[in-house]
C-alpha cells in the first residue's frame, strides 16, 4: 500500500493531483466527488510513481500513454476514485 495516493484524469483535465483519503482498516485510499455521467480516463501517482490498477479497464490518451478508464455508470468500469491494494 502506498502513503501518498494521488488521482488525475480526464475529468480535470489531467491539470490537477488530488490526493486520496487513506482508510487504514481497510488499506484502501479514497476521494468522493460528483462527476457528471461519461467516460473518464484517469492514473494514479503512487509514492512518486505513475501506477495503473491492474483491476481496472484501461485505454491510450490522445498522446498515447496508457491509462485507466471508468465507463460513467455504476458498477461498470470501476471506480476512479477507490485505489483499492495501493
Amino acid at each position: 500500500g502506498g502513503q501518498d495516493v494521488l488521482l488525475t484524469g480526464s475529468f480535470n483535465s489531467w491539470a490537477e493531483l488530488l490526493p486520496l483519503a487513506p482508510n487504514p482498516a481497510t488499506g484502501t485510499h479514497t476521494l468522493r466527488c460528483c462527476l457528471p455521467q461519461g467516460h473518464y480516463q484517469f492514473q494514479y501517482f503512487v509514492d512518486g510513481q505513475w501506477l495503473l490498477c491492474p483491476t481496472q479497464p484501461t485505454s491510450l490518451t490522445e498522446q498515447g500513454r496508457l491509462v485507466n478508464r471508468w465507463g460513467g455508470e455504476p458498477g461498470r468500469g470501476g471506480e476512479p476514485g477507490r485505489a483499492a491494494d495501493t
